[in-house]
């Protein structure tokens, strides 16, 4: 599930967002937005406040067969 889709299920804005995640608005919007992937440690905290809904690969689109490399 992408952060975006996780917040809006859960009514989660970026500060409150940024609250659980222990880091400021901005940068949850630029996760959210796809702008920006979480560093390791942020991306566990993300795994563990989502309680698993939103993974790692969440913040990457999948290469599909048509897709040039």
């Amino acid at each position: 599930m992408k952060l975006a889709d996780y917040m809006n299920r859960h009514g989660f804005g970026p500060s409150e967002m940024a609250r659980r995640l222990q880091v400021n608005h901005a940068t949850v919007i630029r996760y959210r937005d796809g702008g920006r992937v979480p560093e390791p440690d942020v991306m566990r905290r993300i795994v563990d406040v989502t309680d698993g809904a939103v993974m790692p690969n969440d913040f990457f689109e999948p290469h599909t067969q048509g897709d040039a490399a």
